[in-house]
């Protein structure tokens, strides 16, 4: 919430500093459509590299999870939530060790070498 307020401050300070007050809505509105079509072309292809090809995310006990082995993840979730649902008693996950602990920093310490 903190960061949407400095951002916020940081453009009304911008609009003061470059007389965006004093400009005629007509001139505003002309160069906004140009700054969206330009914001479109770029962000678009950039959100998608990055959603897409960049994307990794880490649990807490260090595994990584990319494209590739989520769906088995997911797979493995629904198939011990069926056995849940039919009574099957699966105990559930190991406790958080130390051990668990070191593999995260590991891999995040090789995430963020990249």
């Amino acid at each position: 919430m903190r960061e949407l307020g400095i951002v916020a401050a940081i453009t009304a300070l911008m609009c003061l500093l470059s007389g965006v007050w004093f400009t005629p809505w007509e001139t505003l509105y002309y160069y906004g459509i140009w700054v969206t079509v330009a914001g479109f072309i770029v962000g678009v292809p950039t959100g998608f590299v990055y959603h897409v090809r960049l994307y990794r995310t880490l649990n807490p006990r260090g595994e990584l999870y990319t494209a590739s082995t989520i769906k088995a993840r997911l797979n493995m979730r629904d198939f011990m939530d069926t056995l849940r649902s039919s009574g099957v008693d699966t105990g559930g996950p190991a406790s958080f060790s130390q051990a668990d602990r070191q593999a995260f920093a590991n891999q995040l310490d090789r995430l963020l070498a990249r």
